[in-house]
């Protein structure tokens, strides 16, 4: 729960600072920031680990308000609802299914699975760079 609020928190603020400066560094650097609190989540023991679990969280909601704001701005009118729908879907199946992958991966592990979103998503924001 305080994952998703952190989201919703980063959200409210990065939305009107991604609609004066624009999308693309917000995209980038948002998964980024995830990337190292995912990428160094198994490093921290106990309750320190809400601290680079709290950076991923703001992360993903900087990039999410960006990457749905561009995903409006480059589809026709008559599929806004329809990429919207899919995007939450897709965000949907992560947030639920992230989790229960990533268990998996840790009792075979221990680290590996945030290790493993870590790569993924830095290797995501490296490629958004503009």
């Amino acid at each position: 729960m305080l994952f998703y609020a952190a989201i919703s928190i980063a959200q409210l603020v990065a939305g009107p600072l991604i609609d004066r400066y624009g999308r693309g560094g917000f995209m980038s650097w948002g998964k980024l920031v995830a990337a190292s609190g995912f990428g160094t989540f198994f490093l921290f023991p106990g309750y320190w680990a809400y601290l680079p679990l709290g950076i991923a969280s703001l992360g993903l909601g900087v990039f999410c308000v960006a990457s749905l704001a561009e995903l409006a701005d480059i589809v026709p009118d008559s599929l806004k609802g329809t990429v919207s729908g899919a995007y939450y879907l897709a965000w949907g199946l992560g947030y639920v299914g992230g989790p229960v992958l990533i268990s998996r991966l840790d009792t075979m592990m221990t680290g590996i699975g945030y290790g493993v979103i870590g790569l993924a998503m830095l290797a995501a924001g490296l490629a958004l760079r503009r």
